[in-house]
């Protein structure tokens, strides 16, 4: 269930334009049912069964605010600056089971002159642990597979890629150059599940910046490079290996 409040409009005018300010509020509700039935070797499957059934649920309340502000314009004639808008907003989150979070979000576009645009931008995430990961409160935090699942499925790392593991990782030799994950002897990652409330959320920061060049003298011709950096802290979904 999601409920939304939103608005949005014009604040006051600068020299370069119109400030503008988006506003909004949400109440997020989720929940999650799990009827999983297995045999308890009392019997014929069709007699000798058990039921477990697990619930699992979530509220979210949010507000966000965005600014949308011009600082140049084309009138304003300022060489290799013919525009200049900056964007600011904020969004903050409280979850029922996990905590509150604050994640703010900066970028700006500058047009140095037609056909050349540089861009850059700076936010914060936070993505909550899946309900059933945490599992259900009045089971003892448990799940329907509340076990930890190794990753059977075997597949090699290179230790030029990830020095880390080298002489670290159970089964990878200091001098090892690949090293395999996910065999019989080694099951390496395991997926666990009905983990209880001290579950952290995954939190990421990310930042980028680019230039888009469209030349009057090329026409057709677009080029776009932009350098980006994310990092994340935490994990709650499974890996990937690539």
């Amino acid at each position: 269930d999601q409920l939304k409040l939103s608005a949005d409009g014009e604040l006051f005018s600068l020299p370069a334009g119109s400030v503008r300010l988006a506003a909004g509020l949400e109440n997020y509700r989720a929940g999650l049912s799990q009827q999983i039935t297995s045999l308890n070797n009392t019997g014929i499957a069709s007699k000798g069964t058990q039921t477990s059934l697990y619930s699992f649920g979530r509220s979210v309340q949010a507000g966000y605010l965005e600014f949308a502000i011009p600082v140049i314009s084309p009138s304003m004639n300022i060489p290799y600056m013919e525009k200049l808008d900056i964007d600011i907003s904020g969004r903050h989150d409280a979850y029922s089971d996990v905590g509150h979070t604050t994640n703010p979000k900066y970028s700006a576009t500058l047009l140095v002159t037609d056909g050349v645009k540089l861009t850059s931008s700076y936010s914060t995430s936070f993505v909550a642990p899946p309900l059933d990961t945490i599992g259900d409160p009045s089971q003892f935090y448990n799940s329907s597979q509340a076990a930890a699942i190794p990753y059977t499925s075997a597949f090699n790392l290179n230790t030029a890629l990830f020095p880390g593991i080298a002489g670290v990782l159970p089964g990878c030799a200091v001098t090892a150059t690949t090293c395999t994950i996910g065999s019989t002897s080694l099951p390496g990652i395991q997926a666990q599940r009905g983990g209880g409330k001290n579950l952290k959320p995954q939190t990421g920061a990310s930042w980028s910046i680019g230039t888009d060049i469209a030349p009057d003298f090329l026409p057709g011709f677009e080029a776009v490079v932009t350098f980006w950096n994310n990092s994340l802290k935490g994990c709650v979904t499974s890996p990937s290996q690539g």
